[in-house]
């Protein structure tokens, strides 16, 4: 039996991976075979990842891709134009978009170190999707998860029971 994945995460750092139309084909292929595809672009290179099922850009990254340069949410998403959207705002929480916007106000207590909150949030989106939750809590998840590693000095990670304690609390 073959296994397929259930989400494919393109992360890009500008690093020139995702030069030519091989963003655009992984995406093409998922969406044929109906797996998520969670992109977080750069602005620059944004274009590339137009089909996929999710973006997630913090809101500088959200402004450049719709040039938008104002706070304007709802501009930024119709410019933005993909089916799902989360916006992390730092410490204000996330914006999510699933047909209607949604904020998410931050769960974090005091921030020590942000070095790999957007990192978590991409594993804790991609992660809670896969597992079958729709958009909406798996932003509010990945809320959780960033407020706890953004808690800790350094590029931090986060247990399973720590989430759970979170969310719990």
């Amino acid at each position: 039996e073959k296994l397929s994945p259930n989400v494919i995460i393109l992360s890009d750092y500008n690093k020139r991976i995702f030069k030519g139309n091989l963003a655009s084909k992984i995406i093409s292929w998922a969406n044929s075979r109906n797996i998520i595809t969670f992109c977080d672009p750069k602005p620059e290179n944004a274009e590339k990842f137009r089909e996929s099922t999710i973006i997630s850009p913090n809101l500088l990254e959200a402004q450049k891709i719709s040039q938008v340069h104002d706070k304007d949410i709802e501009k930024i998403i119709e410019k933005i134009n993909s089916k799902f959207i989360v916006i992390t705002l730092g410490d204000e929480g996330i914006i999510c978009y699933d047909g209607e916007i949604q904020r998410i106000p931050s769960q974090v207590k005091e921030v020590s170190d942000v070095m790999g909150a957007g990192d978590t949030v991409t594993a804790a989106l991609a992660l809670s999707l896969a597992a079958g939750a729709n958009v909406k809590d798996s932003a509010a998840i990945a809320n959780y998860a960033a407020g706890i590693v953004v808690e800790k000095h350094g590029t931090a990670t986060l247990t399973p029971q720590e989430l759970l304690d979170r969310i719990n609390s």
